[in-house]
């Protein structure tokens, strides 16, 4: 267990410098944060609620975009994350099934919308 505290405490010393406290706490108070927000993330639950307490995101596409910058450098896997951040967000914010449903919609939206200026941009 203690190479895996290892692990975790380093990636979130490198994303979150002294705010990693903050992170760490949320996982000790509800463990399952510790798992990652999509299979083969290394983006964690944690650090989408903590997006939402802390740093005042208050949208999947904020999440994704700006915060974790999921979506810069993950693209189809933040796709694949979109539904669990807005679960999480729900949870976190009491935001109503409509309101997940059409956050994480314009998101899948936005990026599919990306992916096909990049196609163009490549034919």
């Amino acid at each position: 267990a203690t190479t895996a505290t290892g692990g975790l405490g380093a990636h979130l010393g490198e994303r979150y410098g002294t705010e990693a406290r903050f992170v760490a706490e949320l996982i000790t108070e509800d463990p399952s944060l510790a798992e990652p927000v999509v299979e083969g993330s290394e983006y964690l639950r944690a650090e989408v609620v903590y997006a939402a307490r802390c740093e005042l995101a208050r949208n999947v596409d904020d999440v994704l975009s700006r915060r974790t910058r999921m979506r810069v450098f993950a693209r189809d896997l933040s796709v694949e994350a979109a539904p669990e951040v807005g679960r999480l967000l729900q949870r976190e914010l009491g935001l109503s099934d409509d309101e997940v449903a059409r956050q994480v919609e314009d998101y899948v939206r936005g990026v599919d919308r990306e992916k096909s200026v990049l196609m163009e941009g490549l034919s």
